[in-house]
């Protein structure tokens, strides 16, 4: 009797509520589908973003295994359509780091800055560094150290060690160690023997 009397109140409450139950069911499913999509657009944004860095990374002009050496500079300031050609995709990166978010868009940033540091346009080089410190991770690390190394080649060894300091402040282990040794360089470079070896 009483398996027949729960048996009727179960029917009873499902035949009560069965278009409710329904209603929550496809609400849901349409939630689950929105989450879907939009993840699946981000993660289509982010591919493609990344393919578009693959393709300024390939139309960088080759550099000799002597200038990779430190035998030579990475470019000839006399060499004006070489320059063109740098200016022309530092600016394509920092295009395209307007318009992608997240790590793509850091990556792109780092990368114009080391085209302008190479260029000695100082103050572009800041700028994009800059704009990459965001991000976070590894990405701000490469900022720091581009922002560090951009001091160093005005002469600021004050504010190189500044930048430098943040990473190793930071819990990045061994990058962080690095930092250390780089603010030692840096102190050792501008006279400050004490500072360096502290």
């Amino acid at each position: 009797e009483l398996i027949f009397r729960a048996q009727h109140k179960l029917r009873d409450l499902i035949e009560d509520h069965w278009r409710g139950g329904v209603a929550v069911i496809a609400a849901g499913l349409l939630g689950t589908l929105i989450y879907g999509v939009s993840a699946n657009k981000k993660i289509e944004a982010q591919e493609a973003a990344v393919t578009m860095i693959a393709q300024l990374d390939r139309s960088m002009p080759p550099v000799s295994d002597l200038s990779l050496q430190g035998i030579f500079p990475l470019d000839e300031p006399s060499d004006e359509r070489r320059t063109e050609r740098l200016e022309a995709i530092a600016e394509r990166y920092e295009a395209h780091a307007s318009e992608t978010e997240g790590a793509a868009g850091a990556a792109s940033w780092n990368r114009s800055g080391a085209i302008w540091l190479r260029l000695n346009s100082y103050d572009r080089a800041e700028s994009a560094f800059s704009n990459a410190l965001d991000e976070g991770g590894l990405y701000s690390i490469a900022a720091y150290n581009g922002l560090a190394t951009t001091a160093v080649a005005q002469g600021d060894m004050a504010g190189a060690i500044a930048y430098l300091t943040e990473i190793s402040d930071g819990d990045f282990g061994s990058m962080s160690e690095t930092a250390l040794m780089n603010i030692s360089r840096v102190a050792r470079q501008s006279g400050d023997v004490e500072a360096a070896r502290a």
